[in-house]
């Protein structure tokens, strides 16, 4: 019994030590069975459940296999600053129709995950980041730009209102 503790305890180390490239492969295989037969990891086949499925893979690698999601969703227009989850169900929800099945959503989630996981192969997380935070820095550089306008047309309006009178 004790070597078979041992042999149990030296695989899961052993699986802990992976590198991110094992990481991202495994997490990409679990994504594409996950799209082909969703009630073999799934007790309901629907995107929240999955989600849900999803954080905890994540959650127990560390983040690792999600590294760079949230901001590649902010990247391609399909979030705002909230949970990558709440992001993926508006993505999947919008791109599936409204009247779709749930299996359908779900399906579109899973395609939306591996576009994700395509890009990040390609471009590297560090790009994705980067290119990320500069869309950032310019929405903000335009969310001042237009309060500075907009002040400045209430002074105009108030300044032309103390001169007529």
């Amino acid at each position: 019994m004790a070597k078979t503790l041992f042999v149990i305890r030296h695989d899961v180390m052993r699986s802990l030590r992976r590198s991110r490239s094992q990481i991202y492969a495994d997490f990409e295989a679990t994504i594409s069975a996950l799209r082909r037969s969703p009630v073999l990891y799934l007790a309901e086949p629907n995107l929240k459940t999955a989600c849900t499925f999803i954080s905890g893979y994540d959650a127990a690698l560390h983040g690792v296999p999600l590294l760079g999601f949230y901001h590649w969703l902010i990247l391609k227009g399909g979030g705002e600053r909230s949970h990558w989850i709440l992001n993926l169900q508006r993505v999947a929800h919008g791109s599936a129709g409204k009247s779709a099945s749930p299996e359908r959503v779900l399906d579109v989630g899973c395609k939306v995950l591996q576009r994700f996981l395509a890009y990040r192969r390609r471009y590297g997380v560090r790009n994705l980041i980067r290119d990320a935070m500069a869309l950032r820095a310019s929405q903000i550089a335009k969310d001042e730009a237009s309060e500075q306008l907009a002040t400045r047309r209430v002074v105009s309006k108030s300044t032309r209102v103390k001169l007529s009178r």
